[in-house]
């Protein structure tokens, strides 16, 4: 019978370097130092994406997957922070003024020591466990910073830049929603670059991707900044929040900006891949090799673009080069297998998609797809095998119980197919399960 797969893409898991190191350092600057290079290129840092399911010809449409971008923002519960040696108080010492010293020295360990005497000496001086908290930032002891800003704000209930502090040192922990809160709150008494670009940062974090998307806006139109990351991490949250084409837009003012930021071309091509324009998806990931010559992800999703822009050859090449450059990549070997099986290479299909299950055996999709190829193949045992762990890992799945009542019919298993088919018919099939039903089913169980 003809091989029957149903896949769909979902798309990559976006996994970037630091964006907060990108657009912030720990006092709101812009850090120059996020772009790695070679030459006058970012390098993007490897990462790996979500499961990507092929698409069959009947179904060419890009299946939407919401993608996520991680921050990598660094963590501390304050353990692995510098140790503070405790120094004696001393008559005469203004620890508050050497504190202040400290700091501009960069010394945030000596700053640290000084406000802590400076606190025991006037507990009440807000300022001394702010700028105690400062210091605490750049030593990424975020939960003791976070403590010195709340009592900060319990000393002074209206100092909003301790608010904001909190709130990075909140964001910095990936405790976003307190860190929303925060942001939200000191927009009562400022609207700056650094509030509005962390209160969008946490709504993206906490999935609330208008709210991001009007937060970056409302920057662009108070022209607090006309930087490419403002438009790149609102092109980010557009493409989140499913507006491709606005996204391609805010990417494509990104690299006006700045032509050299790779991750926008990266961005812009994976907007593209959604809405089908394979063609210019093509050229950004060529981009993106071009500047990084060993980003799996940007041959994976050029071959993505190739295939559906009808360019197998060099599809497979891309899929090809994936695992050379990554042997343990499950995708791409599900996409190498479906354009082996399709030109009739179904042993070297059936051989891609075990090589998928030894990297991951939870795959639903490789034991599915190996199914429909074991079917194809008339290793009728072998299908029913794999829709079985199919099933196992996906109960709810209809596709699983119909091809593996195929399979058993074909095998003369008659009762175990009508009950398989039973099953699809009950979990949504309701077109082909009842054909087969009542094609087979009554007569084999009278």
């Amino acid at each position: 019978m003809a091989l029957n797969i149903f896949r769909k893409l979902t798309c990559l898991t976006l996994i970037l370097a630091s964006l907060s190191a990108c657009t912030h350092s720990k006092e709101g600057t812009v850090d120059n130092n996020f772009i790695e290079t070679t030459g006058n290129e970012p390098v993007i840092n490897k990462t790996k994406p979500d499961t990507i399911k092929t698409e069959t010809a009947a179904e060419k449409k890009i299946k939407k997957k919401r993608p996520a971008f991680a921050h990598n923002l660094i963590q501390s519960s304050g353990e692995n922070a510098p140790k503070v040696a405790e120094t004696p108080i001393e008559a005469g010492v203004n620890y508050y003024e050497l504190g202040i010293k400290k700091f501009d020295q960069k010394d945030y360990a000596a700053s640290i020591d000084a406000f802590d005497n400076e606190t025991l000496l006037h507990p009440s001086n807000a300022d001394a466990y702010y700028r105690r908290g400062l210091a605490k930032m750049e030593i990424e002891d975020f939960e003791g910073a976070n403590d010195d800003f709340t009592k900060t704000l319990e000393l002074k209930p209206t100092f909003y830049e301790a608010l904001i502090k909190r709130g990075n040192a909140e964001l910095y922990s990936n405790d976003y929603t307190d860190a929303k809160k925060d942001y939200t709150k000191a927009l009562n008494y400022a609207t700056t670059l650094e509030l509005l670009m962390n209160l969008a940062e946490a709504k993206f974090k906490t999935s609330d991707y208008p709210g991001a998307i009007k937060d970056y806006t409302t920057i662009l139109d108070k022209q607090l900044s006309n930087s490419f990351e403002v438009y790149y991490k609102r092109g980010l949250a557009k493409n989140e929040y499913g507006k491709y084409k606005d996204a391609i837009s805010d990417f494509t003012q990104s690299i006006q900006i700045f032509p050299n930021y790779v991750y926008s071309y990266y961005s812009r091509g994976f907007a593209e891949l959604h809405i089908e324009k394979f063609k210019d998806a093509i050229l950004d990931f060529n981009k993106v090799v071009q500047s990084s010559p060993r980003e799996t992800n940007a041959y994976y999703f050029r071959g993505v673009a190739q295939k559906g822009q009808g360019n197998r050859e060099a599809a497979a090449k891309d899929f090809q080069k994936v695992i050379e450059l990554d042997p343990n990549y499950e995708d791409a070997y599900l996409q190498k297998a479906e354009m082996d099986g399709s030109e009739g290479r179904i042993d070297e299909a059936i051989t891609d998609l075990t090589k998928a299950i030894k990297i991951n055996p939870h795959s639903k999709e490789a034991y599915y797809n190996r199914g429909n190829f074991h079917l194809e193949n008339g290793t009728l045992d072998q299908a029913i095998a794999d829709f079985k762990k199919a099933i196992e890992i996906d109960p709810k799945d209809a596709d699983s119980y119909y091809y593996k009542g195929v399979a058993e019919m074909e095998s003369k298993k008659y009762n175990d197919a009508c009950d398989s088919f039973t099953k699809a018919k009950a979990l949504g099939d309701e077109e082909r399960a009842p054909a087969m039903m009542d094609k087979n089913c009554r007569k084999a169980r009278q």
